[in-house]
This record gives structure tokens, C-alpha cells and sequence, in this order.
């Protein structure tokens, strides 16, 4: 018997992204009974969005709140902020300039009452957020320059 063959669905592209932090602490001035302690966090984030890509902009924020930019991601299995100021690739700064740059300090709000958590120049964010309709950012002097990565669930 000759049957038709069925067509079958394509499967749903899935990505993969590994992060990798690490922290050590290590006392330099005396006697550390602990040694380094090793900090690591490698947690498997699978990517399940168009392509497994993630949402990807760049954010000018400035002293007033601005929500985050989010883009067509509902759910997210990752946010990575980059704080973009501080860096000098063309020319040596002045102390001046370099006062500036240290300044650009990134706010990232998590509710009205709630302190800031702050993103140096050149720092990055890292978070795997439940709402990201109640994120906003802002800087604590002038334009900061932000990289905003979401990756979706």
C-alpha cells in the first residue's frame, strides 16, 4: 500500500544563550582564612522568540524616568542593561571630561518607593525580571547612553 506522507510542522526555532559571571574576593593586606571565594552563576537561558533573538535598542535616558524599552517581548528569560558612558576611544580625556563621563551614573527603577540600582559608566545590569512593564531608567546626570538586550522566554 502506497500512502500519502504527511507533512509535519517545522520545529520551533530555540537558541541557546550562556552567560558567565564571576566574582572572587581575595584580601591582599593580611592573612584570609577563607581564600578566594568563588562566586559563579551560569544559568541555560533558552531563547524561544522569532528566531531566538533577542529584542535589542539603544536608550538615551536622562534625569526624568523612562520606562524600558521592551519592544514586542512579553515575557523575559533575561535583561541585560549597558551602561555605554565612560569610555574615551579617540582621545586621552581631561580630568574634566573624565568627572563628566564618571557621572553617568544609570538608575534602574523597580517601583516608586523602591531605591535605585545603579549602573556605573561601562557597567552592565543583569536581571531575569517578572514584569518588565515596571522597569524605567534614568540618569543621574545628563544623557546616559544605554544598550538595553531582552531576551525572550
Amino acid at each position: 500500500m502506497n500512502e500519502a506522507a504527511q507533512p509535519t510542522a517545522a520545529p520551533k526555532p530555540v537558541g541557546r544563550l550562556t552567560v558567565k559571571v564571576e566574582a572572587y574576593h581575595q584580601l591582599l593586606n593580611g592573612p584570609n582564612p577563607w581564600g578566594p571565594l568563588p562566586i559563579r552563576w551560569q544559568p541555560p537561558v533558552y531563547l524561544a522568540g522569532p528566531d531566538g533573538q533577542p529584542w535589542t535598542r539603544e536608550m538615551i535616558v536622562g534625569p526624568n524616568p523612562r520606562q524600558l524599552d521592551y519592544g514586542w517581548v512579553e515575557r523575559a528569560s533575561l535583561l541585560l542593561i549597558q551602561n555605554m558612558e565612560g569610555s574615551f576611544t579617540q582621545t586621552i580625556p581631561t580630568s574634566a571630561e573624565k568627572a563628566v563621563a564618571e557621572a553617568k551614573v544609570v538608575e534602574v527603577l523597580l517601583g516608586v518607593s523602591a531605591p535605585p540600582l545603579l549602573i556605573p559608566p561601562g557597567g552592565p545590569f543583569l536581571a531575569v525580571p517578572d514584569d518588565l512593564s515596571t522597569i524605567w531608567l534614568r540618569s543621574r546626570s545628563g544623557q546616559a547612553r544605554c544598550m538595553v538586550y531582552v531576551y525572550p522566554t
